[in-house]
């Protein structure tokens, strides 16, 4: 990348206490952790004016504030030597907050548009997602030939239309969404011995994020486009309230090459991102022991194992925020198997 002979290394102060219990002979366990960290000089792309010779450049800019609490708690239960319940959950919590910058985003739309480090503002989470915020339609014509035109929507209610980028304060046309990282984690792993059979499943949860959920694709003036399953949405679309296919008027829609600037990052189309996931689950069932000898084998286990059979998700749209569409979704597995040892 672009040199930059100023650049150090990052450097972060952390503090941490926790307490580990046992109850009840051993059947409630567990630990509580509490944390801060905070962290200076951190490496970030700051964009440039290409006049400086590059369109970015990686500059030490200031520091953030995580704080977060993790809690796990076990507990075993023998009902008798046949009948054996285990269970875990883990919950964990963590909330960071910029403190300073040296460096501001250049543009009044880098917020929205370039998101990561270039998006960073103070006393705003690192993983802030930022979104224009829909404004209706605007006359840009006479009221004989009407030229309507799809609009931004400024904090100060100021309306400007997609003829081209947003002009002034960015954080005037800019609006904050939530974090686009889950600050609630929550993990549960379980099982039971049941006689000749085990069985175990581990559940994971996010929560308490959002994301930008797909929108319809607007084709462009130029290569070959094919739209998307949201077309109908926005052919049934109220003009005045999301964005629409492009109105009728005396001329063609001269600026709907700058559409793609904005379609995708409008405030409605931001989502809860939370999600239940079963990542495994496990059932197997063990030979009996007077039965394995008399096969002449040591021991005989026949199981079946699911990877993500399933999942729930928040939003109803039924939209995976982890694997959005367009990319390769995330895949169940099943295996059935038999493990023997002589």
């Amino acid at each position: 990348s672009y040199g930059n002979p100023t650049l150090r290394w990052e450097r972060t102060k952390t503090f941490d206490a926790g307490v580990d219990f046992v109850a009840w002979d051993g059947r409630l366990h567990g630990k509580v952790d509490v944390y801060s960290k905070h962290s200076f000089d951190l490496i970030a792309s700051q964009s440039l004016p290409k006049a400086a010779g590059t369109a970015s450049v990686k500059l030490n800019n200031g520091e953030v504030r995580n704080r977060g609490l993790e809690i796990e708690i076990g507990s075993t239960l023998p009902i008798n030597k046949d009948i054996i319940w285990d269970g875990t959950l883990m919950l964990s919590y963590n909330r960071n907050r910029i403190l300073s910058l040296n460096y501001y985003p250049s543009y009044a739309y880098s917020l929205v548009y370039s998101g990561g480090s270039n998006a960073w503002m103070v006393e705003y989470d690192m993983n802030t997602l930022w979104s224009y915020k829909y404004g209706g339609i605007k006359n840009n014509g006479a009221e004989s030939t009407p030229d309507w035109q799809p609009t931004l929507v400024g904090k100060d209610g100021a309306q400007q239309t997609f003829a081209s980028w947003p002009s002034g304060d960015a954080m005037n046309i800019s609006y904050d969404q939530g974090t686009t990282v889950a600050p609630v984690n929550l993990g549960l792993s379980t099982s039971l011995k049941l006689y000749d059979f085990d069985i175990s499943l581990i559940f994971t949860g996010k929560f308490g994020h959002v994301f930008r959920r797909e929108s319809f694709n607007y084709p462009g003036i130029t290569g070959r486009s094919i739209p998307n399953s949201k077309f109908q949405q926005i052919l049934d679309a109220d003009p005045k309230d999301n964005l629409f296919v492009p109105l009728p008027m005396k001329d063609n829609e001269t600026r709907l090459y700058f559409w793609n600037r904005f379609w995708g990052y409008m405030s409605y189309l931001t989502e809860p991102a939370a999600l239940i996931r079963l990542q495994e689950a496990n059932v197997a069932y063990n030979l009996p022991k007077a039965w394995s000898n008399w096969l002449g084998i040591s021991s005989l286990k026949i199981f079946v194992q699911a990877n993500n059979p399933f999942s729930i998700y928040f939003n109803k749209w039924g939209e995976d925020p982890e694997f959005p569409r367009g990319n390769v979704p995330l895949q169940s597995s099943y295996l059935l198997g038999v493990k023997c040892n002589f």
